[in-house]
């Protein structure tokens, strides 16, 4: 349900299905149609009962997101254009 990126300038958690989490501290950049990433810079300190907080959200949601995946994909992508991003699966 999730994952680690690192780049040069900083390091990724993204999140298969992160149009479904409800980003409470609004950290979650678009990816794809459906994949969200929440940005760390490398100097950055983590605050782990948020991180935690958002995999526990992730983890709960992947029964609802393998039942519903066309469904979440489909509105996940309309909503994307709708906002002037171009999605890059769906």
């Amino acid at each position: 349900v999730c994952a680690i990126n690192s780049g040069r300038r900083r390091v990724a958690l993204n999140f298969l299905y992160g149009v479904m989490l409800d980003d409470p501290k609004k950290v979650l950049r678009a990816g794809t149609s459906v994949l969200m990433s929440w940005d760390f810079e490398f100097d950055e300190e983590i605050d782990e009962a948020a991180v935690s907080a958002y995999v526990a959200e992730a983890v709960t949601k992947n029964d609802d997101y393998k039942a519903n995946r066309q469904a979440v994909q489909d509105a996940a992508y309309a909503a994307a254009e709708k906002a002037g991003r171009r999605p890059t699966s769906r």
